[in-house]
């Protein structure tokens, strides 16, 4: 017997999308989300200087940089 496979799928909650977006003052397609911690210490981290060239990077491509994380 073959097994089949179903791929994940994502939802969006729109109304919830357009809330948090707008309690931050964010536009669709205007930023990148970047989560710089590691949930297992720093040896899973970015060195500083690599988050410093990307937000660089984004900035010079019109793109804000927005950090995630938790208080961890």
């Amino acid at each position: 017997e073959t097994t089949r496979l179903i791929a994940p799928r994502l939802t969006v909650d729109h109304d919830n999308r357009a809330q948090v977006l707008s309690r931050h003052g964010l536009m669709p397609g205007q930023f990148a989300a970047l989560a710089p911690g590691a949930e297992f210490g720093a040896a899973k981290r970015w060195p500083l200087r690599h988050w410093e060239t990307l937000c660089d990077h984004l900035l010079g491509c019109g793109l804000k940089p927005v950090l995630l994380g938790s208080k961890g």
